[in-house]
């Protein structure tokens, strides 16, 4: 079936990534623009209105195409199955979850009373080291998943129990993932930015962002014009 865009709501409850990937989004809206077609999103019931289940980077594509419809199937679902049915099909297709983002949705699905054999099943982490990475969750850092800004609030307490060799590692490699942002790969941060603005993938409620980013860019652009 075809739902119209507008009667189709986005709970963010029901979505198990931490963030949007605007690339995959992009290149969703290049496809629909030279004619691609799509698998239909899942959508449950909910109040007289759907509620977008699996295909978040596809809505959003369509939308940004101004489409009126989108194609769509409706679950059978109960709505206690469908966090745990997002996070099943976001990873078996497309852009998998990470692994932080696994973790995640397997605490959410433990307080959702899921036993930890069907949790190993859907996120795909075996249970016996399941239960140890959730109960370290509060402190606990995956390489792959380093951020800085959050690793720095927590790495304290950590290296307490884990020691300094394990401290001396995870600097090297917070220190790594800096120097990359602040040196030759800053450009590549330009570049996508730009990127975003000529393909009208930002929104318009963003508008005021905007207009600083313009004024801290002539602002950098005058003090080295100066100088």
């Amino acid at each position: 079936m075809y739902l119209p865009i507008d009667s189709i709501l986005v709970d963010e409850l029901y979505y198990p990534r931490n963030e949007l990937g605007w690339r995959h989004v992009q290149s969703y809206v290049n496809a629909l623009r030279t004619g691609a077609t799509f698998p239909p999103i899942i959508v449950g019931k909910r109040d007289g209105r759907y509620v977008l289940i699996d295909g978040r980077h596809r809505y959003e594509a369509f939308k940004r195409t101004k489409s009126d419809k989108i194609p769509a199937i409706l679950t059978k679902l109960p709505e206690t199955d469908w966090f745990a049915e997002a996070v099943r099909l976001n990873s078996s297709h497309g852009h998998p979850l990470s692994f932080q983002e696994r973790i995640k949705a397997a605490m959410v699905l433990q307080k959702q009373k899921f036993s930890l054999d069907k949790i190993e099943k859907i996120v795909a982490i075996q249970s016996a080291q399941l239960q140890e990475l959730i109960q370290q969750r509060g402190h606990w850092v995956h390489p792959e998943d380093i951020r800085p800004l959050v690793v720095k609030a927590s790495i304290a307490a950590t290296a307490a129990s884990r020691g300094r060799k394990w401290l001396e590692e995870q600097a090297e490699r917070i220190d790594h993932k800096q120097a990359s942002l602040s040196g030759h790969q800053v450009k590549y941060l330009v570049a996508d930015l730009i990127a975003l603005l000529d393909s009208e993938l930002i929104d318009e409620a963003d508008t005021e962002l905007i207009i600083k980013l313009r004024e801290s860019a002539n602002n950098w652009l005058k003090s080295r014009i100066a100088a």
